[in-house]
């Protein structure tokens, strides 16, 4: 009978551990936001173009908001591409990945990569990565960084 009573209180300490992590599991608070959609078209004299994200680039990214958008200057030839990701949450299992690893895989080859300090007025600089890649005669460079509980980090 002791026996009995032991693995009773077992089963109902193990019971009430499984259901207090799936609870809290689900309890995950996400702010409201507005769209990345609403990020100012113009900037000064710059206007902005949207590029629309295929399905596919859609279905590997995952969930989020995402805006693609080309910025151009009406003095300089050369367009500004700004890309903006916004995951909600990585608890699904989808994590967040770095463009060293993605451009490679749409055939962009890395030249040069350092890291940069971005200063905004009246803000203290942050870390960025500075990265330069090329694709057969085509070269870009692409600054990126993440913003995570109100501060940037480089990775």
């Amino acid at each position: 009978m002791k026996s009995y009573w032991r693995f009773l209180v077992t089963v109902i300490v193990l019971a009430g551990t499984a259901l207090l992590l799936h609870a809290r599991n689900h309890a995950e608070i996400i702010p409201a936001r507005s769209p990345l959609s609403s990020f100012p078209k113009t900037l000064g004299v710059w206007t902005s173009t949207d590029i629309a994200i295929t399905k596919d680039v859609l279905d590997v990214l995952g969930p989020g908001d995402f805006l693609l958008r080309d910025y151009q200057h009406p003095s300089i030839s050369s367009d500004v591409t700004l890309f903006v990701a916004y995951f909600p949450s990585q608890r699904s299992g989808d994590t967040i990945h770095s463009p060293k690893n993605c451009l490679p895989g749409a055939g962009w080859t890395p030249i040069q990569s350092d890291r940069i300090t971005v200063a905004l007025p009246g803000q203290a600089g942050f870390p960025a990565n500075r990265y330069l890649i090329a694709q057969g005669e085509d070269r870009q460079l692409v600054l990126y960084w993440y913003w995570a509980h109100s501060r940037a980090v480089a990775s």
